[in-house]
């Protein structure tokens, strides 16, 4: 395996969370890169695996410090960000790296990669909205506004796409062709 670092993008309901679990339980020389947040723990979250938790203190030295590859204030009110030498250190071990992020966080990565490592950028294409529809549905209750949030959100991110390097398509209802998809992304 040689250096890589994957951020893996799309919109809500692709599949994303479901690969990349699998891709860890089947692939554990792959570093999947943790970020820091500012929010407290949720139940069930676990420090160092689901994020690693910080106070807003330690997240603004990192800022000022420039320890990060990308960060954000969601809503206001939460800081979350990666930092750079954990995912330059498993670079430079030879090591694969994934990172799910966001169109926002996508291009903060590019603008300040300026390493030799290659970044490659995973659009997971949706399906139909109707099908993408009833798998959120199926997930937890939402609202219909929520819906139509996220419908006018797919059709924004559906805009991104073309911005990155890969555009995989997930085939619905089956998990193990996306899956095998995305080992040929990583693996070729």
């Amino acid at each position: 395996m040689s250096s890589k670092f994957f951020l893996i993008l799309g919109p809500s309901g692709v599949g994303k969370g479901t690969l990349l679990k699998r891709l860890k339980e089947d692939h554990k020389e792959i570093y999947f890169a943790v970020s820091n947040t500012t929010r407290s723990p949720r139940p069930g979250e676990i420090e160092g695996e689901t994020y690693h938790f910080v106070t807003v203190d330690q997240f603004e030295k990192g800022i000022q410090d420039g320890d990060f590859l990308e960060h954000a204030c969601v809503h206001q009110s939460n800081y979350y960000g990666i930092l750079k030498v954990p995912i330059l250190k498993a670079l430079a071990e030879g090591k694969t790296v994934i990172r799910e992020v966001d169109f926002q966080g996508l291009q903060q990565i590019k603008a300040n990669w300026n390493y030799d490592y290659p970044m490659i950028s995973v659009f997971f294409l949706p399906p139909p909205w109707s099908v993408l529809k009833k798998r959120i549905m199926a997930r937890a209750p939402i609202s219909e506004e929520e819906l139509k949030h996220r419908e006018e959100s797919l059709s924004l991110e559906m805009q991104y796409a073309p911005h990155c390097d890969v555009q995989m398509p997930t085939v619905d209802g089956d998990i193990e062709a996306s899956y095998q998809n995305l080992l040929k992304v990583i693996f070729n």
